[in-house]
């Protein structure tokens, strides 16, 4: 018993002695006095080892004394962290001095940690940031360290780029912030190691071995394009029989509609029901039936367009900066600067996205984009890519473009079929197309070969096989095998017009026949614009002889013998000059209407338009005044249909006499064979109304 009594004795008084000399240490340390301090703890590191090892851990920690070593510190920092527990109550009141408690050392730790995590990043390595997580992972820093060593784990992995990388990445750090970059990123190389040739046979394997990948719609979309590259009714048909799960489907379907209608009519529309039945959207036919037949106008409200029908009722409101009539059931409309096409439903169907376009012209329309030009379908999709910088209208299946500085010619699918060699281009004609090379014009084939040698200055087609040439400031004619049918000896020569061909020698007029032979002997006066004027039009010519104008048959022969001062355009009363007054004569040379006007225009359609003293009125074929000469001016707009301008007034005159006033209207045009543009300002601005000539009424719209 008294054994026991003297070991607890014994214990006591060493835990009353290794107290009081921590509390020394920490006094120590309290003065920096750092030796002392290092000593004491470390003699007393058995006796009191949480307080010892935090003291200790300290010194290591700080950079003003010569025992600083951050390792040791760290190592010190948690054996006072694990030991604290059994740290002594009436110790711990004794170090509260010296704030010596749980959170001091919680605190130092973390400091530690933060000083592992500088270093940390001056290595910057995935294996470093994972081991900094492992050995601290109270660290304030280890969500950073966390996200630093995924993002380099993650563009690791991006540089190898395979889905084996990015696999490998998700399998170590599943909860990452990349992990759904990472996904997306499989499953983008996935798609492109499966369609590296982005074939159709490597699009469809893609669809069926991942089809939960995102990308099994682009695979779709690519498989649309491939089989649709002709953009043809087979082509878009075979894919739907092919392909009848595609995404792309009901636009298939639209678009055959659209590809068929290149040729606009509601006739055309039952057709297309009557060759697929099984079209899918048959509402949507019915209702494009309905509207074709319906005429729609444009109408301008507050500076912008809509549409109303023939009774002046509002369809659509006013949204559009421009529109166009409807051509093959599609409008050209302008919105926010942009040019695109509405249906006749005011759907838009090709969207605003270029600067300018034309109408729609079989199912084709020449679109403009900074500067460039392309062709688009129906559908809108591009048959020609908008790199073009002038393109023409398609002939004979071809159509010329410019690209870069040369014309080529391309077929209507887009593709080159003529290389681009030529300065200038012209359409196809019978065959053949007219090109400049240089300083030379020839004719070329449709596989681009030329007709002749690249000799002549011009070259003007006579016929299918005669070609006038231009070779020394002489004009000859030559045969499509070059063969010379007329020397190269004439100051010019005309262009066929009815098996007559007009020529200049010597400053005469004469007329070669459809052969290149002469037929009418070169006798006549040259007149200015002999190539219009000397033409034969309905059996005769108008020509020159000493001086005085009159009319001959193919034979040369005097119709309207050469006696007066002028002649008008060749009609069943053709108008002459003399002794400078105007009137008629018939075909027999008889004076039908005498020479009593100022001028007198030709005959057409029974009735002419005729001035004295600088007025305006309208004849009939007898001679009689339907139309008073009383106007300063009147235009012809049909052969029934004429408007006059008297000051300020205009009015539209029928070829009977009936008389439509359109005095507030100050501008009048000619829009179509059915309609006339008017256009008047108003106090809500500029009015757009229209005259139906067939109906003879005014379509205004009902803007209430």
């Amino acid at each position: 018993m008294r054994k026991l009594l003297f070991i607890l004795f014994v214990c006591v008084l060493s835990f009353q002695l290794g107290a009081k000399s921590v509390l020394a240490g920490y006094e120590a340390l309290r003065i920096f006095n750092y030796f002392e301090a290092k000593r004491i703890f470390e003699k007393n590191i058995n006796k009191a080892e949480s307080p010892s090892s935090f003291g200790l851990a300290t010194i290591y920690f700080r950079k003003d004394n010569p025992f600083h070593n951050i390792d040791s510190s760290f190592k010190y920092v948690l054996k006072a962290e694990t030991s604290f527990k059994f740290t002594k109550s009436k110790l711990l009141l004794s170090l509260e001095k010296y704030n010596f408690n749980e959170l001091e050392i919680l605190e130092l730790k973390r400091k530690i940690s933060s000083f592992y995590y500088q270093k940390t990043l001056e290595i910057n390595t995935e294996t470093a940031f994972q081991t900094f997580i492992d050995i601290h992972p109270w660290a304030n820093e280890r969500f950073s360290a966390q996200s630093k060593r995924d993002s380099i784990a993650f563009y690791h992995a991006l540089s190898q780029n395979t889905s084996k990388s990015f696999k490998f990445f998700l399998e170590k750090y599943p909860e990452s912030e990349f992990s759904n970059i990472a996904k997306k990123e499989i499953d983008l190389i996935e798609f492109q190691e499966l369609t590296p040739n982005k074939t159709l046979a490597e699009f469809m394997h893609f669809l069926e071995e991942k089809p939960l990948n995102p990308y099994r719609i682009e695979a779709e979309n690519q498989i649309f394009k491939i089989q649709t590259k002709l953009n043809t009714l087979e082509s878009y048909s075979q894919f739907i029989k092919n392909f009848p799960s595609n995404r792309n489907i009901d636009d298939t379907w639209r678009k055959i509609f659209q590809i068929y209608m290149y040729n606009y009519s509601d006739q055309r529309i039952k057709s297309f029901l009557s060759e697929y039945p099984n079209y899918p959207f048959i509402d949507e036919i019915n209702e494009e039936l309905a509207m074709a037949q319906q005429v729609l106008l444009p109408y301008r409200k507050d500076s912008y367009y809509g549409w109303m029908n023939l009774e002046g009722g509002i369809v659509s409101q006013a949204n559009y900066e421009s529109l166009n009539l409807y051509k093959e059931g599609l409008a050209l409309a302008v919105n926010n600067g942009k040019t695109g096409f509405v249906d006749k439903n005011n759907k838009l169907l090709i969207p605003f996205e270029f600067d300018e376009a034309t109408d729609f012209e079989d199912g084709r329309s020449i679109v403009e984009k900074n500067g460039k030009m392309g062709i688009i379908d129906r559908t809108g999709k591009l048959i020609f890519d908008i790199i073009f910088d002038d393109i023409g209208n398609y002939s004979e299946g071809y159509v010329f473009a410019k690209k870069d500085s040369l014309y080529g010619y391309y077929d209507k699918f887009g593709n080159l079929v003529i290389k681009e060699k030529f300065d200038e281009a012209f359409s196809f004609q019978n065959g053949y197309a007219q090109v400049v090379v240089g300083d030379y014009q020839n004719y070329i084939d449709r596989f681009g070969n030329y007709l002749f040698e690249l000799k002549y200055e011009t070259v003007k087609r006579l016929t299918d096989k005669l070609f006038a040439v231009q070779f020394d400031d002489f004009y000859g004619i030559i045969d499509i095998n070059s063969r010379i049918i007329q020397e190269a000896k004439y100051d010019n020569i005309a262009i066929l017009s009815e098996g007559r061909i007009a020529f200049v020698l010597n400053n005469k007029i004469g007329y070669f026949d459809s052969f290149g032979n002469i037929a009418i002997t070169p006798v006549y006066d040259f007149i200015p614009n002999f190539t219009k004027h000397s033409s034969f039009t309905g059996g005769y010519a108008k020509v020159s002889f000493r001086n005085k104008f009159g009319l001959i048959d193919y034979n040369g022969k005097w119709v309207i013998p050469a006696s007066y001062q002028n002649i008008g355009e060749i009609s069943d009363l053709v108008s002459f000059q003399k002794d400078g007054l105007w009137g008629y004569v018939d075909l027999t040379n008889k004076v039908i209407i005498p020479a009593t006007y100022d001028e007198a225009r030709s005959f057409d359609n029974e009735c002419a338009i005729v001035s004295f003293n600088k007025r305006y009125g309208i004849l009939n074929n007898k001679g009689q005044i339907v139309v008073p000469i009383i106007y300063d001016e009147i235009i012809k707009i049909t052969d029934k249909l004429f408007v006059t301008r008297l000051g300020e007034n205009s009015n539209l005159i029928f070829k009977d006499g009936t008389v439509l006033s359109l005095e507030k209207y100050k501008n009048i045009r000619m829009l179509s064979k059915e309609y006339i543009l008017l256009s008047l300002e108003s106090e809500n601005g500029i009015e757009v109304h229209y005259y139906h000539i067939n109906d003879r009424k005014i379509i205004k719209p009902k803007l209430n």
